[in-house]
């Protein structure tokens, strides 16, 4: 388990002072700088909502080329970028 005991299965790091991390199912993503992690912040409303539905909608992905851009995809094919 993770911070706040949830699991972030899903880590791209491309500094030793930066990276970026989604938990999945309830669309949100988390930064780290070095030292600290930030709150959850959601990216994906339609994951978040999607727990008590019929699809299950989840973050599955994330890459970031720099601190300043990275791109996160969820499970129905939306992709969320910041730059």
């Amino acid at each position: 388990m993770g911070e706040g005991g949830v699991s972030w299965p899903v880590v791209s790091c491309p500094t030793s002072n930066f990276c970026a991390a989604v938990d999945g199912g309830g669309g949100n993503v988390v930064t780290f700088d070095g030292s600290n992690w930030t709150a959850p912040v959601n990216i994906d409303s339609e994951a978040a909502n999607s727990v008590s539905g019929p699809i299950l909608i989840f973050l599955m992905s994330v890459s970031c080329l720099s601190a300043t851009f990275c791109v996160v995809g969820d499970s129905i094919g939306d992709a969320f970028v910041r730059s």
